[in-house]
């Protein structure tokens, strides 16, 4: 029968604890810069939308046919997921590095 994960971190070595904290710390910055890059692509995806909707609401302004080639569901859906997937991940990261007594209130 395994150790339960409280057993094994409590047979830690320091050096075993400081890199897991480590990992941790890492793990979360990556977790939050992956996550503004996703904000930034959602920020660009809803400004062409909103283009699209004055084109759509006002078609006598419409001074040139508009690129369309942003409105792939897939992808659209994809980044949707992705956010939230990357949103919950930072997260439980976050509350991973409260529980060692790290503050990373954002």
């Amino acid at each position: 029968m395994g150790l339960t994960v409280q057993a094994e971190e409590y047979f830690m070595t320091t050096e075993d604890e400081l890199a897991a904290r480590g990992r941790i710390v890492t793990d979360y910055a990556q977790a939050k810069a992956r996550l503004a890059g996703l904000e930034n692509e959602a920020r660009r995806l809803s400004e062409k939308f909103g283009l699209l909707e004055q084109q759509l609401r006002y078609p006598h302004r419409i001074t040139a046919i508009p690129d369309l080639r942003f409105l792939d569901a897939q992808n659209v859906e994809r980044l949707i997921k992705d956010l939230q997937q990357t949103n919950n991940e930072k997260l439980n990261l976050q509350q991973k590095l409260k529980a060692i007594g790290v503050d990373v209130s954002d």
